[in-house]
């Protein structure tokens, strides 16, 4: 039987994971942080500012006009969204492009160009893609990602000297893209529009939940957390005890939770051969699960009731961390995201293009603003730019 306990470490909340009673013996020690919305758990004092965070804003005393009065309301409480663009300086001096560094030798590209966290194939995951389509299409379409998951389905031609055109024209200091025709952005519409991510729904947000989020119970006993939560946490540290890194692989996320035989193999994106190993996009009706695939609810002993949404669960964390909003940790499955994956295995709609959008300003920055841009590390889910 699985524990999860809280703790603290040299002053850090950690969840503690282990087998048993004694949390001496194999135990996963995770950081906890105060979630931006506020924890369901009444352990936690709930947020003043829920949808205000303080660090976004600043409060100001303002004369406002009420215009449906025609009237001035004087010295009235007002909050100012800060911001990182507008100041009083002169700005022209921030708009200085990659190409314009490296037509003055103040920076090169490097050959070869860097992924720049380009999706890579991963052994099996197209087949858990159609299988979970195929599944739940119902709920997917509910929590409105059946599009989003669906496009994670195919590659795309990544084209280097595109890649390299269009960093070196990106103006970090505004976020656009400066041409010939004037500025061009990339806007949540289309991230809406290309990847399928909603733009509305719950605000998202990666965190390691307390142990009274996981296990604890509200009123009318229902728990502050999906159950399917608990079990993906399970998963993680019997996957981080098998692997010599101590860390989790996409690879090896897979090939824990879906036990079908692969269909698909690695190949380039720009190569034309081999149709029949790529996908197609037909989604077909899934079978019943033999018993070999349902080995993984055994070894987890997931509760029968639980078991199709922890599945679900299980592949929106892979999808989140590796195809999604990928990080430093490039195909490594993050524990921070099964918080969200389980509410989202129930229909629960978050956020997504918001997130991915910040996600590819940042990325775009990191590497425009680089002498050399290759060796800047930069990771952004760059198959939403080239898709």
């Amino acid at each position: 039987m699985m524990t999860f306990k809280d703790g603290v470490n040299n002053g850090q909340p950690i969840l503690s994971i282990f087998e048993g009673k004694s949390a001496s013996i194999g135990a996963v020690h995770l950081p906890v942080f105060e979630p931006v919305i506020g924890s369901p758990s009444p352990c936690h004092p709930d947020v003043a500012d829920l949808f205000h965070p303080t660090q976004w804003f600043i409060n100001s005393e303002e004369d406002l006009f009420d215009s449906t009065n025609s009237a001035t309301i004087p010295s009235s409480t007002a909050i100012l969204l800060q911001s990182s663009l507008h100041s009083n300086e002169d700005g022209s001096k921030h708009f200085i492009l990659l190409g314009d560094q490296i037509n003055a030798q103040r920076a090169t590209w490097t050959d070869p160009l860097a992924s720049f966290g380009q999706f890579s194939f991963t052994e099996q995951y197209w087949e858990w893609v159609e299988d979970v389509l195929g599944r739940f299409s119902e709920v997917l379409s509910l929590a409105r990602i059946y599009s989003a998951i669906y496009a994670s389905l195919f590659t795309y031609s990544r084209d280097e000297d595109l890649i390299r055109s269009f960093c070196e024209l990106w103006c970090p200091s505004t976020n656009t893209l400066h041409t010939r025709e004037g500025e061009l952005s990339i806007s949540l519409w289309d991230l809406t529009y290309i990847g399928g991510l909603p733009v509305y729904g719950r605000f998202y947000d990666e965190v390691i939940p307390p142990a009274q989020d996981l296990t604890g119970h509200g009123e009318s006993n229902k728990s502050f957390l999906p159950p399917s939560c608990k079990y993906l946490f399970s998963a993680y540290r019997k996957l981080v005890h098998a692997s010599e890194t101590h860390q989790v692989t996409a690879h090896a996320w897979v090939s824990f939770w879906f036990r079908q035989k692969s269909r698909y193999t690695d190949h380039s994106p720009n190569d034309q051969r081999e149709r029949a190993n790529k996908p197609t996009g037909q989604i077909n009706k899934p079978l019943r699960r033999t018993r070999n695939e349902e080995g993984v609810f055994d070894d987890l002993a997931i509760k029968t009731s639980v078991q199709e949404e922890a599945y679900l669960a299980a592949f929106l964390s892979c999808w989140l961390s590796v195809f999604v909003l990928p990080n430093e940790e490039v195909n490594q499955i993050r524990p921070t995201v099964f918080k969200v994956a389980s509410m989202m295995a129930r229909g629960c709609t978050f956020s997504l293009a918001v997130p991915v959008l910040a996600s590819i300003y940042r990325g775009l920055k990191q590497i425009s603003s680089s002498p050399t841009p290759n060796q800047c590390n930069a990771i952004l889910p760059m198959h939403y730019i080239c898709g």
